[in-house]
């Protein structure tokens, strides 16, 4: 692809041109989930802009982008409210699948005998005093 722009991924998607790039498949839709709020490049051909391709800052394939279709403002539209709620629900799943993801990492680092912040706190509170010698 000829041309290359820096943009930072914002719900799922990029915005370049006046367009909206979201993911091509599922695996891309989790890739840029995991890459909200930072910085991607953007490869695209300016004579064909219903494609693109997401790539990290050093070039390597994050996945490839499709245009999404653009719709008017019309909150009672049937089409609209399709549209929108197919794409909440979306975003819910990848939310949920993080949370998920967390939790196992959490209930692992436990078994391996991690304490959280409050816990080493708390288990400092419970060591003998420490006596002091006044002279």
């Amino acid at each position: 692809m000829a041309e290359h722009e820096r943009r930072i991924v914002q719900e799922c998607a990029v915005r370049l041109n006046n367009r909206r790039y979201v993911p091509a498949d599922q695996a891309g839709f989790a890739a840029l989930h995991n890459l909200n709020q930072c910085d991607i490049l953007i490869a695209y051909e300016p004579g064909a802009p219903e494609d693109a391709a997401a790539l990290d800052l050093d070039g390597n394939f994050i996945c490839a982008l499709q245009s999404e279709e653009l719709v008017r403002f019309a909150p009672s539209d049937p089409h609209t409210q399709s549209l929108i709620s197919e794409s909440m629900r979306q975003r819910r799943h990848l939310e949920k699948q993080t949370r998920e993801a967390l939790g196992t990492i959490s209930l692992v680092a436990r078994q391996n005998g991690a304490l959280s912040p409050l816990e080493q706190m708390a288990g400092g509170c419970n060591s003998p005093p420490i006596p002091i010698f006044l002279t």
